[in-house]
């Protein structure tokens, strides 16, 4: 592939599997998401804690946590529904992380998708469910959905782009990325195209309810892109609770071997 969108860093496996086969990648971290908590109009919670939502997803709740009251005793007793992404998504890897301590660390009795609006769906249709989707998806449905804040112990904090951009809402707050091949960048449409992206992912970022990156972020990014600057910032692993100045400060390396 010459490019591929990404909602979580490039793994320390996929960095092997690409120096081994001879594919160096340019990364580009394009904008900000805050993951979203969300249930039904109808649901009386307004913020739900890490702890809880522990609860909600590990393994070990799977076949047995079947009711809102199982996981928290100050909660209804009624049925709990659940919705999420599909095993396969990067949102998916990146909740696990961030709430059970271990990708793709999840029970796996709720309703999976990989599409999001399956997931906005299913929750806006029955109010005995929860779920979690970007914050895009979650801002284009607020007419349909709650989100819950999230308390992490230092007070419960909403989704919203101001809080991811100010770096309020980190227990859940990720960059997403393009990654491009560097080699196909010598083809003309191919570094056009990647070009014209980063001139306008700001704005692009900002109506799809993302949150932008500051412009002198995307200039570097262009820079990169026509100096062919390979590598990750990342280390092969998820940027957990990163605020942006901190992405933005982050020096390429590539793997060894």
């Amino acid at each position: 592939a010459e490019i591929a969108e990404a909602s979580r860093p490039i793994l320390t496996r996929e960095m092997i599997a690409c120096f081994r086969a001879g594919v160096r990648y340019v990364e580009i971290p394009v904008a900000f998401d805050g993951i979203s908590v969300i249930v039904h109009p109808s649901n009386s919670l307004q913020s739900v804690t890490i702890s809880q939502l522990q609860a909600l997803w590990e393994p070990e709740s799977g076949g047995f946590v079947s009711t809102w009251r199982q996981a928290d005793r100050a909660w209804p007793d009624s049925p709990l529904v659940l919705f999420g992404p599909g095993a396969e998504s990067g949102t998916f890897e990146y909740f696990t992380n961030a709430v059970l301590g271990e990708t793709a660390r999840s029970r796996t009795d709720y309703a999976a998708s990989e599409h999001d609006d399956e997931i906005v769906n299913g929750i806006a249709g029955d109010r005995n469910a929860l779920g979690y989707v970007g914050l895009a998806h979650y801002l284009r449905n607020q007419d349909r959905l709650k989100a819950l804040a999230i308390d992490s112990g230092a007070g419960a904090i909403a989704p919203s782009a101001d809080n991811v951009r100010s770096g309020a809402y980190a227990p859940l707050s990720r960059p997403i990325f393009l990654y491009v091949n560097a080699a196909a960048l010598d083809r003309a449409e191919i570094a056009q195209f990647v070009e014209h992206y980063v001139r306008n992912a700001a704005a692009a970022a900002d109506a799809a309810g993302y949150v932008s990156l500051p412009a002198d972020a995307y200039a570097s990014y262009l820079e990169r892109v026509q100096s062919r600057r390979v590598g990750s910032a990342f280390s092969g692993a998820m940027a957990m609770s990163a605020s942006i100045d901190e992405v933005l400060a982050r020096p390429l390396i590539e793997p060894a071997s």
